[in-house]
């Protein structure tokens, strides 16, 4: 029979609510004033859920784009075309016939003016009281999208979460999903993109296995689980269909299911209430136990009080009791004994036959051979007998003695000795006292087992009676500090009775609210046959007619992404790179090299050489994990060669180099983390949960409760867990280095536990780009634990001769991502060559060619607005440019891939090349000009010569006494006046990006626990993350502030030099310019000692209301972000203080160096005329200038 329903009548009103429930209520009321039954579609950013709702219905209704473009939910509805928005204000604007898409779009992002937008459309399979929802990405870095989101989940019906092939297990979708299972919601769960599985990795039936198995152990059950793929529709794993018709029956026979579903929707609504009054009445009940602790009085007491006056009444009844129970037990002990089993009781019927006055053995020597039996009959049997003795009597004795409260005792020790003394031994003159003397048959041997066994017992009991005598004053002992004890609960009585009517008054007022919330739910009607139903009406069919086409109108000017072309031309190309000359000069440098004549300056030319015979070119990738930093290096290299890493907390710096004489091709040399460094990132991960761990105490840390932790603080206990764990197992030896094939290395990446210990991996990899002397490095994401709390991204910024950044194509920059692309664009403009080149990896993904130009436009926005000018970006697909490499195929995509590799061969290592190739040129001119006028002298005579090489002597000396002028104080203004504009910039910044940060970490959306006190923690989190963002961004821009120093002394530092050799070194004399390496990151600490007063702050939150609803986030956020500011120029000055002095002393100490180089030089000069004026050396010069002629 059909399941009969019950009208009902219930409100939810009916419920002890809270204020913040109000909101909730009033849309659950007015969804029972007009009954829509809502799907809504949720997920991630860039999973595919307009793309798929669009397929779905057959229009393309939604704004579809890597872009993020919606901060509103969109309504979809039967009706006649026509787009309807509704502002703050209640104002409605209407557009009929034809869907102006780009207004759409742009009134989405709006999300603080615009209250809502319903596009309505004809759509046969849609029923009229139907509506499906579009809303933002779970993983949005604005909180006012998580909120809207969460908010609209109050009414929806049916969820549809949709999840791209590559996240599907990421801990965002996880806890979205838990919360939705556990608020009773029904979970259409879509696996989109599923064309991105490689069967090589994984079987289709694995990972489906492992998908299912993950759901289940998170308590998550979905309805149904589809794959699909919007891309490649004839994709064997694509249920894209099946999905489409499920969906479709259940938006056109919806009518049947709102009745159903709008009860269950109040109904997880009280629950959720009953949860919150449970875990407050929990927090009360901690509250209350501190005030009775603070008062010196025990909660336990306190509950137990009313039970004490019975106990003291009842006390001398349990004596007598337990005085009673051991007698009791001791003689049950003893009844029940068996000393004699069927083996004893064999034993002692043959001794007892041996011990007959007829017995004998044998024939001859009988007396002798009978006395014998009987002593072996006897023996054997008093053997097991008293072993009988020992285990099943005196044993359980021992044990029952033993029980007794040694505190009640007046010597335990001494008792406890005589216990173990206990024992008991029969001899054969004790068993003869029982033996007959005459005839006896077998049920005599019975009646002496009997009063053997009574014998015994009678004498253990005799034995031990003092020891039960004094179990027996401990039992009264016992029993009088009891009552002591009971006596003074009762003297506290009025005071213990006070606290506990106080608590029972709390409880029980919490008691009779949890009590009205399930009577409520009783009393509605309640079936699982909801999530049938749902099932079954799937099967029921929609209108097969196709859908009319929606009109949709665009405005060009107006686009979010225009698809206006806007791309980075490649520079003109170099003139055509002469190295002709090389050969020549490596037969100058084998030939002549030893000869006394310019060796410094061959030295410096065999040098130059190298580095161009090397070319070696350092290139750092950047960018947030998951951007596919590896997977590009991988399509550089033509081969799958750095594995891709799980985990976003560990990973580790990747170098890729070619081979050399140590390290043979496809070797992998892992470097583990030294002792030092990882007790240094124990310290300042647990510092950003508000603790002080080190390496030694880091083994009694106990993981905390996730569920009262935010992301940003689950990601840093994760990671010390981990960190314990690995330790704990001895993983990996501290500051060893492991050297593994290539292949082996996926065993380190992949296990966390191993991970976590990696500190650097240097692959040795021969390819083309390798060879040719490019080394690749991988960085941790910037937004790493490694590259968020190491200066390991500046150090590579600093060390590069280029540097990559990779963003994902669907994935925007976070607010943390813009933080560090304004610090690496200001660093980047004191260097000498624009470094920075930026790739949107995985263009494959745009649908189409307007779409990636749009993506590619926003990026570029995006890039100019923080800082950077003129960003060289690329579009390509590190997949697809791996594949052509591997099968030699070529497309239009792949294409994209292969003019960034010849752009940046180009402009990286050619230009290196041409550099190497002038300066060797440039040496070996000025080597060639002396030696010409060297040769021209010889021409005057010997007397010329001799004042010539006068002339050069005096000049040397002449520079020499010039050089002693050569000071860098006078950069001490320009240097310092950068240092304080960069130090107040530091200041002042970080109190905005503070602020500008706080509305992501406190929200309403993260703030979402059932208790005050739960609220709090969660606040006491978010502010955490906000002290930890303050440190971040000191320490790096300390960093950045470094960068532009070191950069702007080593840019005048060689002006000056050059300026300084053009004024004062006569022109015949010869001087290597000094090559002084500028660095000042190791003579100046960085200082990063932000800590708040985190109680005081969170006193700010009385309720979530009061907090949200009148604004009192806003006074904690002007307060916190004042008190950082103060706090920043705290640590801000010390370190300008130490930069200054450093300074000083730097320019102090490259003035003396650079002058010392001066005089070493001229010193050589000096030597180098008296060979060169030379007469007998004229040979030899004409010979050196001849070949170098030749070369040139």
């Amino acid at each position: 029979m059909p399941e009969v329903q019950t009208p009902i009548t219930s409100s939810l009103r009916d419920l002890p609510i809270y204020p913040e429930d109000e909101k909730r209520i009033k849309m659950l009321e007015e969804k029972k004033k007009n009954p829509f039954f809502e799907i809504a579609f949720c997920g991630h950013f860039s999973a595919g859920k307009s793309t798929l709702l669009n397929g779905l219905l057959e229009n393309e209704l939604l704004p579809t784009s890597p872009v993020p473009t919606s901060a509103n939910i969109i309504s979809i509805l039967h009706g006649e075309t026509r787009l309807e928005l509704v502002n703050n204000e209640g104002k409605q604007q209407t557009w009929a016939e034809e869907i102006p898409w780009d207004k759409v779009r742009k009134w989405g992002m709006d999300g603080e003016e615009i209250q809502s937008i319903s596009i309505y459309a004809p759509l046969p399979f849609v029923s009229e009281q139907t509506k499906i929802l579009d809303t933002p990405g779970v993983d949005s870095t604005d909180p006012n999208h998580k909120l809207v989101t969460a908010e609209q989940l109050y009414t929806t019906d049916v969820i549809v979460y949709v999840s791209d092939y590559n996240h599907v297990q990421s801990e965002t979708n996880i806890r979205f999903l838990k919360q939705m299972a556990k608020e009773g919601k029904p979970i259409i769960l879509v696996i989109n993109q599923i064309d991105k599985h490689d069967d090589k990795e994984l079987s289709p039936a694995s990972f489906e296995n492992a998908l299912r198995s993950m759901l289940a152990r998170n308590g998550i059950k979905p309805l149904q689980v589809f794959f699909t793929s919007m891309k490649k529709k004839d994709h064997p794993l694509n249920q894209f269909k099946h999905f489409q018709s499920y969906l479709k029956s259940i938006m056109y026979n919806s009518d049947s299911l709102r009745d159903e579903s709008l009860p269950l929707l109040e109904n997880g609504s009280a629950n959720r209430l009953i949860e919150r009054l449970t875990d407050e009445k929990q927090e009360a009940y901690e509250e209350w136990k501190e005030d009775v602790l603070s008062i010196g009085l025990s909660p336990d007491d306190v509950i137990n009080h009313e039970n004490d006056a019975k106990q003291l009444e009842n006390l001398e009844t349990k004596e007598q009791e337990k005085i009673q129970g051991l007698y009791q037990e001791r003689n049950q002990l003893c009844k029940d004994v068996i000393l004699f089993p069927y083996t004893t009781t064999e034993k002692a019927k043959y001794w007892l036959e041996s011990m007959h006055k007829n017995f004998k053995v044998g024939f001859l020597f009988t007396k002798q051979k009978t006395v014998q039996e009987q002593r072996n009959r006897a023996d054997s049997l008093l053997n097991e007998l008293n072993e009988k003795v020992k285990t099943q009597l005196i044993f359980h004795l021992k044990k029952l003695l033993s029980s007794v409260d040694h505190t009640s005792l007046h010597n335990a020790e001494l008792y406890d000795q005589r216990v173990q003394q206990i024992e008991c031994t029969v001899d054969e003159e004790f068993i003869h006292s029982f033996a007959p003397d005459s005839e006896f048959d077998r049920n005599f041997v019975y009646t002496f087992t009997d009063k053997v066994t009574s014998a015994i017992v009678k004498r253990v009991k005799a034995e031990t009676e003092p020891l039960f005598q004094e179990y027996e004053e401990a039992i009264k002992r016992e029993m009088q500090v009891q009552e002591s004890q009971l006596k003074n609960k009762l003297n506290q009585s009025s005071d213990l009775k006070k606290e506990w009517i106080r608590w029972k008054s709390v409880a029980e007022s919490y008691e009779d609210k949890i009590r009205q919330c399930r009577q409520w739910l009783e009393e509605r009607p309640f079936s699982q046959s909801f999530f049938e139903k749902l099932n079954t009406v799937s099967d029921k069919g929609y209108p097969e007619e196709e859908p009319p086409v929606i009109y949709i109108t665009e405005e060009e000017e107006e686009s979010i992404i225009a698809a206006e072309e806007n791309t980075y031309d490649a520079p003109a190309p170099l003139t055509e790179i002469d190295d002709s000359f090389i050969d020549q000069l490596r037969n100058y440098l084998s030939k002549y090299g030893n000869r006394t004549l310019f060796s410094d300056e061959k030295e410096h030319l065999s040098t130059l050489l190298d580095q161009y015979d090397n070319n070696t070119a350092v290139v750092s990738l950047f960018g947030a994990f998951s951007a596919g930093k590896s997977s590009f290096i991988n399509a550089m290299l033509g081969d799958d060669i750095l594995p891709v890493s799980p985990h976003p907390t560990t990973s580790a710096v990747n170098k890729i180099r070619k081979s050399d004489d140590t390290y043979a091709h496809g070797t992998a040399v892992i470097q583990i983390k030294e002792e030092e460094f990882l007790d240094n990132e124990i310290q300042t991960v647990s510092r950003e949960l508000g603790e002080n761990i080190d390496i030694h105490s880091l083994e009694k840390w106990k993981k905390p409760n996730s569920t009262t932790m935010n992301d940003y603080q689950r990601t840093y206990a994760d990671y010390l867990f981990t960190l314990q764990q690995s330790i704990r197992k001895n993983i990996a030896d501290p500051g060893k280095q492991v050297t593994v094939p290539l292949e082996k290395l996926q065993e380190w990446v992949a296990e966390e536990e191993k991970a976590c210990m990696i500190r650097e991996v240097i692959v040795h990899y021969d390819c083309d780009w390798t060879t040719r002397g490019l080394e690749l490095v991988d960085t941790p994401g910037v937004n790493s634990i490694h590259g968020r709390h190491t200066n390991v991204a500046f150090d590579h910024l600093r060390q590069s001769d280029a540097v990559i950044y990779v963003t994902y194509y669907n994935h925007a920059f976070s607010k943390a991502d813009q933080v560090f692309l304004r610090q690496m664009a200001r660093a980047n403009e004191q260097f000498e060559t624009d470094k920075l080149f930026f790739i949107i990896n995985a263009s494959d993904l745009a649908a189409t060619k307007r779409e990636l130009q749009g993506v590619k436009n926003h990026v570029q926005d995006q890039l100019t607005q923080n800082g950077v000018q003129q960003p060289r970006l690329f579009a390509l697909s590190s997949k697809i440019g791996l594949d052509e490499k591997q099968t030699s195929e070529n497309t239009e995509e792949g294409a994209a891939f292969i003019d960034f590799e010849n752009y940046f061969s180009h402009t990286i290592m050619d230009e290196l090349k041409a550099g190497h190739l002038k300066k060797i040129k440039t040496h070996w001119h000025q080597i060639h000009g002396q030696l010409q006028s060297v040769i021209n002298s010889f021409e005057e005579g010997n007397t010329t010569l001799e004042r010539y090489l006068e002339e050069r002597h005096a000049l040397a000396d002449y520079f020499q006494r010039q050089s002693k002028e050569f000071d860098l104080t006078f950069l001490r203004p320009l240097l310092l006046e950068e240092l304080q504009q960069q130090c107040t910039y530091l200041k002042d910044r970080t109190k905005f990006i503070v602020q500008d940060y706080f509305p992501q970490a406190v929200n309403p959306a993260v703030i979402t626990a059932s208790t005050k006190s739960k609220q709090k923690t969660q606040l006491k989190g978010a502010l955490q993350e906000l002290e930890g963002l303050a440190r971040t961004y000191v320490f790096q821009e300390q960093e950045t502030i470094l960068i532009r120093l070191e950069e702007r002394l080593k840019k005048e530092f060689y002006r000056y030099v050059q300026q300084f050799l053009l004024e004062k070194k006569p022109e015949p004399i010869s001087i290597i310019e000094p090559q002084q390496v500028i660095q000042l990151n190791n003579r100046v600490e960085k200082h990063v000692d932000i800590t708040l007063d985190q109680e005081y702050f969170s006193s700010f939150y009385q309720s979530g209301k009061d907090f949200f609803e009148n604004k009192k986030v806003q006074n904690l956020k002007e307060a916190f972000a004042e008190e950082v500011q103060r706090k920043a120029g705290e640590v801000v000055q010390p370190f300008e203080m130490q930069a200054e002095t450093g300074l000083e002393k730097y320019l102090q100490e490259i003035t003396e160096l650079t002058k010392y180089h001066f005089e070493q030089e001229t010193n050589k000069d000096k030597a180098r005329a008296s060979w060169l004026y030379d007469v007998s050396k004229k040979e030899e010069i004409q010979e050196e200038y001849n070949d170098i002629q030749a070369g040139l």
